[in-house]
Formats: C-alpha cells, structure tokens, sequence
C-alpha cells in the first residue's frame, strides 16, 4: 500500500514537472521518435547483436575468427571504429529477418514471448 501511494506521488510530481515547460513537450516528442523507430527486440537482444556485428566486421575484412589474434587488433579496432554504424544496421536487419522467419507475427507477440525467444537457443538456428 505505501508503495502504491509513494509510486501515485512520483506520478504526480512527474506530471507536474512535464506540464511545465514546452522544452518537455518537445522531449516526449523525440522520446516517442526513439520509441516507434527502433525495432522492439533491442532491449533483448544485446548479445545477438554483438555477435553478428562481430561477424560481419570479420567478413569484411576478409577474416575468420581463429586468424584473429592481438597482431590484427589494430586494424580490426580502426575498421570497426571506422563502419560501425553499417554493421550495427546490418546486423539490426539480420536479426530482424531472422525473427520473421521465426514469428510471422513478432511486432505484435507479446515481451514476455519475445524476451524468451531471446533466451533460448532456437533463434541461434535460425540466425
């Protein structure tokens, strides 16, 4: 109970404080700009994204993952700091086609549902 009371306080001050200035109005905008555009499954899927931006960094430059050593690394780090927004966008796409390929319906599936796929093996299959 006192929770919920400490919880309905906050909500209240924190609608106050948005009334307040057209500078939040214009945040809450950009916030639901953030929101709407960026898949759903990015909360979730932090890891699956690195590992396929990492495997798209080694395909580009034409490496496998046993010839990497601390000799490359220099070059590795200046291609990635180089095209990091390519294959970060590349890898956003890989995993979103993979999850159609999984769930005809995935931006409609629930975030339990969703945040479980992301859990379990079988999405690596399909990747």
């Amino acid at each position: 109970m006192r929770i919920k009371k400490i919880a309905e306080q906050y909500k209240a001050d924190i609608q106050q404080q948005l009334n307040t200035t057209k500078q939040n109005e214009h945040f809450l905008m950009a916030a639901a700009f953030v929101l709407y555009s960026y898949p759903r499954f990015l909360p979730y899927a932090t890891y699956f994204l690195a590992m396929l931006t990492g495997e798209q960094l080694l395909k580009l430059l034409s490496m496998t993952l046993e010839g990497l050593n601390h000799r490359q690394f220099t070059p590795v780090k200046l291609a990635f700091e180089k095209s990091h927004k390519q294959l970060y966008a590349l890898a956003v796409n890989q995993l979103e086609a993979a999850l159609y390929k999984m769930y005809n319906d995935y931006e409609t599936m629930s975030l339990q549902r969703l945040a479980a796929t992301f859990r379990r093996g079988d999405l690596l299959e399909v990747i």
